[in-house]
């Protein structure tokens, strides 16, 4: 293939520009806007570590009981994986609580990600400059990468510890410094520490991928290293495995069956790599067309070819391992794809360089809407256009308001100090919890149902129960029939000081402000600014305050005493 960019210099002046071009769009506005759900959680375990030198939810006045408890153990103690919490941990302990420390070490890993990224492009594409210049834009300048690695989660390490897990695979089989045999063993506990799912599917695929594409090329030594690490890292996780629950959320409902739900959710995330911009179908149908017209090709044959497989087999995993329901039509969950973003960059930069062999203009022309538009992922089924780098640039220098920031100023401002404040969808509530833990307490967060001991619980003397409080506010985001249902129950006749009494609850401000909080990473909800095309009837945050009790009728006078004769 002969290279788009001849110049040694020009292509390394060029990439300079491209890496510092995304150093500084990832951390621009990197605190615009208030943690999300997830995000709010990792920060508030990593903050509850700092106080207590312990994994616990509860806050001293507050307990991070998300999904009725279900993350937690009998000690209230998170089961998350702990490569985000340490991460969180250690940018808190340095620099102190904030919205922007909480995501900064997140953003130097997603950067070490892509020089590790540059590691491996120059390893896989020799001679190659064009298609290692076109897979680094694509990566670096993504919206979808420069918007995961802002996240105070799991997405940056992944996506880093699979690149380096990669790098020291490719080493270690190739029977390279016995150092590697370390690395690689270290770099894929990391990545499975960081999330056990999403880890071990990646782990999974670098397997197969190996067994079908590399095998043949892997000598004696090279064997030897691979068992060596593959050896270290079940040292340190088969352990942790044994004595640790792992598998800890809900699967799907029971009424759907294994082998429908399994291949639906297959073709979700191979469907779904069009709409998060990971892989648009026209690229893909390209991609497809080289894979078979060029397959004696050594590109193809010795890097498009494996990392299609890779990128395959770890969908397959997810599928296979998931616990996403598909009663109903809906999105892959396309977070868990951040490790394997880096391989389909480098993928849709194989087919641009093979463009560029016809056309240096057509191959940059199309690198510049890919990462301009999606305009290569519309279809007769999804029409609409948008922009994405020029959005998300325009994004990270106007902050807006978020609907989590629009419900902290409004509780700053109008709620008194310790009310009751109860959260509807309770996912919304981590956000609120992070930021407002010193003013109010947040109760009605579980229900009977919870598998956490109910001693455990008792023994923190907080508002948790919602069938036993009945909250000062009722925070609302969106309405819903489950907004309504749970308006209804606070509600309810009960007795109260000999009185059968009932409480209502008034709108008391609708901070008209779309309910959900679109700063979230995946395109699809992402909306590169604050959502304007909405019913503040319906869709935005309402604050509901609770009235005096109205006694509804007496209560039954007790009998009276009998009298001895």
């Amino acid at each position: 293939m002969t290279p788009a960019f001849n110049s040694g210099l020009r292509f390394k002046v060029t990439g300079a520009v491209v890496v510092l071009c995304a150093i500084y769009l990832s951390f621009a506005g990197l605190d615009h806007t208030l943690f999300w759900d997830d995000e709010a959680l990792v920060a508030i375990h990593a903050r509850n570590y700092l106080q207590t030198g312990t994994w616990t939810a509860w806050t001293g006045r507050n307990l991070a009981a998300y999904g009725n408890g279900m993350l937690l153990d009998a000690q209230l103690e998170t089961r998350d994986p702990k490569v985000q919490h340490w991460l969180a941990i250690l940018s808190f302990k340095g620099l102190g609580v904030s919205t922007w420390t909480g995501r900064f070490p997140f953003v130097l890993v997603g950067l070490a990600g892509l020089g590790v990224f540059v590691l491996i492009l120059r390893r896989e594409f020799p001679g190659q400059n064009a298609v290692k210049l076109y897979a680094l834009t694509l990566l670096a300048l993504s919206p979808v990468f420069l918007l995961n690695i802002r996240q105070c989660r799991y997405y940056a390490p992944c996506l880093t510890f699979g690149l380096l897990t990669y790098y020291f695979y490719r080493r270690c089989s190739a029977g390279r410094s016995r150092a590697d045999i370390f690395g690689l063993a270290l770099a894929a506990a990391l990545l499975f520490y960081s999330q056990y799912l999403v880890g071990g599917a990646f782990l999974v695929a670098i397997a197969v991928m190996h067994l079908v594409c590399h095998r043949r090329e892997c000598a004696r030594p090279g064997w030897i290293n691979l068992g060596l690490a593959a050896a270290l890292f079940l040292l340190a996780t088969v352990p942790f495995l044994l004595t640790h629950p792992v598998w800890i959320r809900a699967e799907a409902p029971v009424d759907e069956a294994w082998y429908l739900r399994k291949p639906t959710l297959f073709w979700w995330y191979v469907r779904d790599l069009n709409a998060a911009a990971c892989l648009p179908w026209t690229v893909t149908l390209m991609l497809i067309g080289i894979l078979w017209w060029q397959r004696k090709h050594p590109l193809v044959r010795q890097v498009a070819r494996p990392w299609t497989i890779l990128g395959l087999t770890f969908l397959a995993v997810l599928s296979s391992l998931s616990f996403q329901s598909t009663r109903l039509p809906d999105l892959a969950w396309t977070r868990y794809l951040i490790p394997v973003v880096p391989f389909l960059a480098g993928l849709t930069g194989i087919v641009l360089g093979f463009i560029a062999q016809r056309s240096r203009g057509a191959a940059l022309a199309l690198l510049a809407i890919l990462l301009g538009s999606n305009l290569l992922s519309l279809s007769p089924w999804n029409t609409t256009f948008r922009w994405l780098l020029p959005a998300y640039i325009q994004e990270v220098h106007r902050p807006f308001r978020t609907p989590y920031q629009a419900a902290v100023e409004f509780i700053r401002a109008h709620v008194s100090r310790d009310a009751l404040v109860a959260v509807e969808p309770e996912f919304c509530a981590y956000p609120l919890m992070f930021y407002l833990d010193d003013h109010v307490r947040f109760g009605c967060l579980l229900n009977t149902n919870t598998l956490l001991p109910r001693a455990a619980l008792e023994r923190l003397s907080a508002p948790l129960w919602v069938e036993e409080y009945y909250p000062d506010w009722l925070i609302a985001f969106g309405s819903s029939m489950r907004t309504a249902a749970l308006a209804l129950h606070f509600c309810r006749v009960h007795p109260e000081k000999g009185r059968e009494v009932a409480y209502s609850y008034r709108l008391e401000k609708n901070l008209e402000v779309f309910w959900f909080d679109t700063s979230r990473p995946e395109l699809a909800f992402h909306t590169f600014g604050p959502r304007k095309n909405f019913d503040p009837g319906l869709d935005s945050v309402y604050a509901f305050r609770r009235l005096p009790a109205q006694e509804v009728y007496p209560a039954a006078a007790p009998p009276a005493p009998h009298k001895s004769e």
